[in-house]
């Protein structure tokens, strides 16, 4: 493999390893409390 094709292999991985990050980060938002922790507090 030359310099090229490795340099391509690299930025491949690290951008599928940017999206997959945004895409996980993002979700977990809206989830403050594991579920059915808040009903049972009150």
């Amino acid at each position: 493999m030359d310099i090229l094709g490795l340099i391509a292999v690299l930025s491949f991985g690290l951008t599928c390893f940017g999206i997959g990050y945004s895409i996980g980060k993002d979700s977990n938002k809206t989830q403050k409390y594991p579920p059915g922790l808040a009903k049972r507090s009150g």
